[in-house]
């Protein structure tokens, strides 16, 4: 499938700002049409909420101080799941009428129908108590203030990460959207294997995520639109069989007490087996045509990554770099760390460039294969001529691109000893930011996704979101230039 991408594609920042203002408006707005006792109206704010709360997971990494937003995002879930229940209870009331209850079975199911009657009375109580309690105007102004106004725009703020903000949004998005894509096949997978309640239930909740992700970012990629209508389909078809499992395992636990439901029973049994093969008929359906063409697309936009930009071209020069993810991702993340610490340590716009180049070029000595690749990298780089640094930029570059692993810089190393004293400890602060960021692309997987950098009593901590283990390892075992570079200890944990 072959289609354009928008035309316009603005960095990270732009668009989680646009992003995050339309889900803000169409929040405030399906709140205004609330009415509690209509479970129409219920579903619109519980998904406006939803969505609302899927931005801030996907933009998090932008925002300086996220502890100010813990309080907001508390009660934005706490709203979602009384929604829920308040939907949910009226939806299975008016399910088990649709599918359990006939002429013979409509007085055992009284009890049952009258316990679902109490729980949507007392949800919809809930609910109103804790509209009251949160206040619209309050909690809309709130979601303005702290997702909207704090979302800084200006690159090079100390306060944020601007290696993440400053990247196109058609390539930011892309390490999520694979990520959920991944998530939808390994549940369909298992679902279509065992086709049991908990493997729907986790495909239900694949599918959800998936969607959600892509309604983010619509505007950016061409074949979201007929993604998403798929998606809704299988959304409501395992949605379904999910309320037919909750109604099931309801009948069956009164049923002991209640043998009348037996009926019923078998009623529900019925249901679920034709929605099953409803489902399992669609799936197949979908996989084999438009499912199939659609991820096919989707791969190839995913996998855009491995070729590299006009500007990533222009940086690297004519020099060689065989994995462009792999370099890209290290330099996104050298940056991030030098963005969240140069405060503290008086790191300037020139570093950051310089820093920038040997991230990027730090395995150009690969195109000789791997044994010694680092000394390689510091001969090209040496001799490249680099836009935007001059002949001594141009040196500290290269040695900061040798250094970025096995030996550490040393007195004996000629290249490192005839540089002056400052300009060694250029390179030593720049490589040690470059080692950390390169061992936590490890496994060349791209899988973190961010990370936060702070300082307090000699310490540096780095907490990484998404990395595995392994890689958190490697980066740990990189870190040692840390200690003599910045004079303080270092800590990197998982998120």
């Amino acid at each position: 499938m072959d289609q354009p991408e928008s035309a316009y594609t603005p960095t990270l920042a732009t668009a989680a700002r646009a992003i995050t203002a339309a889900r803000i408006d169409d929040f405030a707005d399906r709140w205004a049409n609330l009415d509690p006792s209509n479970s129409e109206t219920v579903k619109k704010l519980r998904v406006a909420t939803r969505r609302l709360r899927a931005a801030w997971a996907a933009f998090k990494p932008l925002y300086p101080r996220r502890k100010s937003v813990k309080r907001l995002h508390h009660q934005l879930r706490e709203l979602t799941t009384i929604l829920g229940a308040t939907r949910d209870a009226a939806v299975l009331r008016q399910r088990l009428d649709d599918w359990a209850a006939a002429k013979r079975t409509r007085p055992a199911l009284a009890p049952l129908r009258e316990q679902l009657a109490q729980q949507e009375t007392a949800a919809q109580a809930a609910l109103i108590a804790a509209l009251d309690r949160l206040d619209r105007a309050t909690l809309v102004s709130d979601a303005r203030k702290k997702l909207l106004d704090t979302l800084p725009l200006v690159a090079g703020s100390a306060e944020w990460d601007t290696a993440s903000g400053d990247v196109p949004v058609t390539l930011a998005a892309l390490p999520l959207l694979r990520t959920r894509f991944a998530e939808e096949q390994a549940a369909r997978t298992a679902a279509l294997e065992t086709l049991d309640a908990v493997s729907l239930h986790n495909e239900r909740l694949a599918v959800k995520r998936l969607r959600y992700s892509l309604e983010l970012f619509a505007a950016y990629f061409a074949p979201t639109a007929p993604t998403i209508a798929l998606l809704k389909n299988l959304q409501t078809q395992l949605g379904d069989l999910h309320d037919c499992d909750v109604l099931i395992s309801m009948v069956a636990a009164a049923q002991a007490e209640q043998p009348a439901l037996g009926e019923a029973h078998a009623r529900l049994e019925q249901r679920r087996a034709a929605l099953l093969k409803q489902h399992v008929a669609y799936r197949r359906k979908i996989d084999k045509a438009a499912w199939s063409a659609l991820t096919n697309a989707w791969q190839a936009l995913l996998d855009r990554q491995l070729s590299p930009t006009a500007a990533e071209l222009e940086q690297a020069t004519d020099l060689p770099i065989e994995d462009w993810p792999h370099a890209r991702q290290v330099q996104r993340l050298a940056l991030s760390l030098f963005d969240q610490l140069a405060a503290t340590f008086r790191l300037d716009a020139r570093d950051r460039a310089i820093l920038a180049h040997a991230a990027l070029l730090h395995d150009a000595g690969m195109v000789d294969g791997p044994r010694h690749h680092h000394l390689l990298s510091y001969k090209l780089i040496h001799k490249a001529k680099l836009p935007g640094l001059d002949k001594r930029e141009r040196e500290i570059a290269a040695q900061v691109a040798r250094y970025h692993r096995r030996d550490l810089p040393a007195a004996e190393h000629p290249a490192y000893a005839a540089l002056p004293a400052e300009q060694q400890a250029q390179v030593s602060r720049l490589a040690a930011l470059l080692r950390i960021a390169d061992g936590l692309d490890y496994e060349h997987d791209g899988a973190a996704r961010a990370l936060v950098a702070s300082c307090d009593e000699g310490s540096i901590s780095v907490t990484v979101s998404g990395a595995a283990e392994s890689e958190i390892t490697r980066a740990r075992v990189k870190s040692g230039l840390v200690a003599p570079a910045f004079g303080y200890a270092v800590r990197i944990v998982a998120a």
